[in-house]
């Protein structure tokens, strides 16, 4: 026997059964939060519920003349309400379960709501602009400076580079100058011993 899928129920029941589904369902909802794939719309109060599938997402109805026709299989919800009695304030045996559905939809427009930004005014835009502008300003002006101190590092090791140059040449000519004096002492040094063979 195939095993019940979550939040699904065996066969449609009576209007009110169903209407209670739908208020279990949405206020679970407020509670843990809308699940990924549904899709809930602030627009004006009358509108009509969109079909999300083209987006792959399950549109919640934001009124109760909405969920009246709702339907959603893939929360157990395969037939619509259909009778108005059933999401009705004013019924008295079935007004609770109506409030219930309605107070549900509100605290999900309410939180979904406040997470949204809101939307800026020209003046905020032209703020944000500006704000944008200084901090790109401030990062040119980072980068100029680092830059310049690194040329002014590279400048000062090219300076230390010739000055170790020019040691190095100087100690090649004092090397070279050593090496020549010590050739002619050793030349005069041979002479003299030579002088000394002969005399003796």
């Amino acid at each position: 026997m195939a095993k019940k899928k979550k939040d699904q129920y065996v066969g449609d029941g009576s209007p009110a059964e169903r209407a209670n589904r739908v208020k279990v369902l949405f206020e679970r909802w407020v509670e843990e939060g809308l699940p990924k794939e549904v899709e809930l719309p602030l627009g004006r109060k009358n509108s009509k519920v969109h079909d999300g599938k083209s987006l792959g997402l399950i549109t919640m109805p934001t009124s109760l003349n909405q969920v009246l026709l709702w339907t959603a299989p893939e929360f157990g919800l395969h037939k619509a309400i259909g009778s108005k009695r059933y999401v009705s304030l004013s019924d008295a045996e079935y007004g609770s379960t109506a409030q219930a559905i309605l107070a549900a939809i509100n605290a999900l427009k309410k939180a979904k709501k406040a997470k949204r930004p809101p939307p800026k005014t020209e003046k905020a835009k032209r703020v944000a602009a500006v704000a944008l502008a200084k901090r790109y300003m401030n990062l040119a002006v980072g980068l100029s400076k680092q830059l310049h101190e690194q040329g002014e590092r590279l400048n000062a090791t090219e300076r230390d580079l010739i000055v170790e140059r020019g040691r190095n040449e100087l100690l090649s000519g004092d090397l070279a100058q050593a090496q020549r004096e010590n050739a002619a002492l050793k030349k005069m040094l041979d002479r003299k011993r030579g002088k000394l063979r002969v005399v003796d």
